[in-house]
């Protein structure tokens, strides 16, 4: 026999799937409804600018594989005279430096295209993937391991002292870096005591490209491992 209390605890998680199916979803549109930049205005009230640009602007939700490239492509706001061009030219590129949070392979792209309509439209990601415009951009975001070996500029290597002998184990470490692309955080994951000290103190002098996120430089988050020997 199923008690009152089980009953009321269905109904209340039921209640809460519908909310997250449901109104997460159309509070999300509501914002995107009102603009396709990087925040929401106080009014909805556009000026004649932000009208001209919305008209040849299309917010598109990209799904991409490991590789960067575009499996599948869904329009979020924009005129339709321009959702197929803009779905056509953002399915021409492959993304590899993209946000990784929430969704490694999903991110949020805005298609603006010239006013004279000449020219190919310019591309840029417009907020990480899942995020609606209307929640300000984060300062710091989380970059796959992968991307973030592409962007290294400067590598130092560890130097291990006489009593480690050979350098043997795999040592993960999760890593913050400034806006700059320096290294000013590192804390284990994993790895042997021996390895971990001469590790971290090669990895601080590692150096990345900086990270830009709609034109602006991010602090970023992220995991290396290295394995010895090498």
């Amino acid at each position: 026999m199923v008690s009152s209390a089980s009953l009321s605890l269905r109904g209340k998680c039921k209640a809460m799937r519908l909310y997250k199916r449901v109104c997460l979803p159309i509070s999300l549109l509501a914002c995107l409804g009102q603009t396709a930049f990087a925040q929401c205005p106080h009014s909805t009230t556009l000026t004649e600018e932000q009208r001209e640009l919305e008209n040849r602007t299309v917010l598109l939700t990209l799904k991409l594989t490991k590789g960067g490239a575009v499996r599948d492509a869904s329009v979020l706001q924009g005129p339709e005279t321009l959702r197929a061009p803009a779905i056509k030219a953002a399915k021409a590129r492959k993304y590899k430096d993209r946000i990784t949070w929430p969704d490694p392979r999903e991110m949020m792209v805005e298609v603006k295209f010239p006013r004279d309509g000449n020219g190919a439209p310019e591309i840029r990601q417009a907020m990480p993937a899942g995020i609606s415009s209307c929640v300000p951009a984060p300062t710091t975001v989380r970059i796959s391991p992968e991307v973030m070996q592409s962007r290294l500029l400067n590598r130092v290597e560890p130097a291990f002292p006489p009593e480690v002998g050979q350098a043997e184990g795999t040592v993960v470490l999760r890593l913050r870096v400034d806006k700059d692309g320096n290294v000013f955080k590192v804390e284990k994951v994993s790895g042997p005591d021996a390895l971990v000290p001469p590790v971290i103190e090669a990895v601080r002098s590692w150096k990345y490209k900086p990270f830009l996120l709609n034109g602006d430089l991010v602090e970023v988050e992220t995991t290396v491992e290295l394995k010895f020997p090498n």
